[in-house]
């Protein structure tokens, strides 16, 4: 959360900053800042990804109950198509990649998360909301993959990896303390 913080701090331009802030507390891919719409008080994915296991459907979008720092940004009241980045559709993930490539914190984050065996790259953002939608909210595999716009299959699939010992016994313990208030 620190690092997104920061990185939204150090973006000067105010367009490629709020394309960011939506990414990062939305969990948007890049190419889905080309379809958002604000419908019935709330701000919608309209973007339908084909995959081999099928075609996501248009979502609601909705801010972690864990992220305060998104909620104070106030994004979906401020959004308007015309606030966002100058990004081609079909290419919008090069785009983001290559602005952000030319920022120096966004570079410095990227060796510090490699130095850690991990990787830093605009998907960053959607990987983060998962693993704070699990680790930090509690909620269940099934809910975050509605959340995302893919199926349970694919999200386990691809964020199952983090969860190791710490992971399980944080969850064991959570479910104890669950069954001892009851």
């Amino acid at each position: 959360m620190e690092d997104i913080l920061a990185l939204v701090d150090a973006l000067p331009d105010q367009r490629w900053r709020f394309g960011f802030q939506l990414m990062a507390a939305y969990e948007l891919r890049p190419e889905e800042l080309h379809h958002l719409q604000f419908r019935d008080g709330r701000l919608w994915c309209t973007y339908k990804k084909v995959a081999s296991r099928g075609k996501t459907k248009p979502r609601t979008l909705r801010l972690l109950p864990c992220d305060d720092w998104a909620t104070q940004w106030q994004l979906d009241e401020q959004y308007a198509p015309d606030r966002l980045p100058p990004m081609r559709v079909g290419f919008a993930g090069n785009d983001i990649r290559q602005y952000l490539h030319r920022r120096s914190l966004w570079n410095k984050l990227r060796q510090d998360y490699e130095a850690k065996g991990e990787k830093l790259v605009p998907y960053s953002c959607r990987h983060g909301y998962a693993h704070r939608a699990h680790v930090i909210c509690d909620l269940p595999p099934k809910v975050v993959a509605a959340a995302m716009g893919h199926s349970v299959q694919t999200h386990l699939a691809a964020y199952s990896r983090w969860c190791g010992d710490d992971v399980v016994d944080d969850a064991f313990a959570k479910a104890e303390q669950r069954f001892l208030v009851a």
